[in-house]
């Protein structure tokens, strides 16, 4: 039993602590994955900074996306929040380290 608790103790600690979120707050608003760069940016305003590229996709016919990244510091007290959009939607939110 003791086996048990100990496997469903370091699983949720795991999910915490993992580098990838499905979602994050932005002021008293949620940011989640499929949302628009118009939606996020009503809600969190502008990033600090934005890289974009273009990327190819290996499927006959060859398909192009249009890839930005978006980073947002809050602040020294949280941590930053990367995120990816793809074709103008968000695909994924990575936690970066604390903000300065």
């Amino acid at each position: 039993m003791k086996s048990i608790s100990r496997g469903i103790l370091a699983g949720l600690i795991i999910l915490v602590f993992s580098q990838q979120a499905h979602a994050f707050r932005c002021g008293t608003k949620i940011v989640e994955i499929g949302d628009r760069k118009h939606r996020v940016l009503n809600l969190c305003g502008e990033p600090e900074f934005i890289d974009a590229y273009e990327r190819a996709v290996r499927v006959y016919p060859f398909q192009i996306i249009y890839v930005e990244v978006w980073t947002y510091n809050f602040g020294k007290n949280r941590f930053m929040q990367e995120l990816v959009f793809e074709n103008g939607v968000l695909q994924r939110i990575n936690t970066l380290d604390y903000g300065y």
